[in-house]
């Protein structure tokens, strides 16, 4: 990820943080790779989204998978 500290800032499924990929560069091709990458981040960890709709990417990326 290009600018780590700055997207901590951001809820990963905001407009802002579109924008920012963007800004960074991002192909629209690796923009929805991030997306999936979320979407399967949740299936694997056992987690929903938030009901509030604000997802933190570092919280899920840290998030241990349950054992089977």
């Amino acid at each position: 990820m290009k600018s780590t500290r700055r997207w901590q800032k951001v809820a990963a499924n905001s407009i802002e943080f579109l924008q920012m990929l963007q800004e960074e560069g991002y192909a629209p091709e690796e923009i929805h790779s991030i997306y999936v990458y979320i979407a399967r981040r949740f299936a694997e960890t056992g987690q929903r989204p938030p009901g509030d709709g604000l997802y933190d990417l570092f919280s899920l990326m840290k998030s241990t998978p349950p054992v089977p």
